[in-house]
């Protein structure tokens, strides 16, 4: 029975770490995302003005 708290501790750790992994994920996704956005924006800007 004392073991109950520890598994529970260590499963609410778990559970806690793998919010924060897909919160970590989600913001990953995000940035890379508006980097991409940029980047294509970019790209477009250099082809369309190159164009006399």
């Amino acid at each position: 029975m004392m073991n109950q708290p520890a598994k529970a501790t260590a499963n609410g750790a778990a559970q806690r770490v793998e919010a924060l992994r897909r919160k970590n994920l989600r913001l990953a996704l995000v940035l890379v995302s508006i980097v991409a956005t940029f980047l294509v924006g970019f790209v477009a800007k250099i082809v369309l003005l190159s164009h006399p």
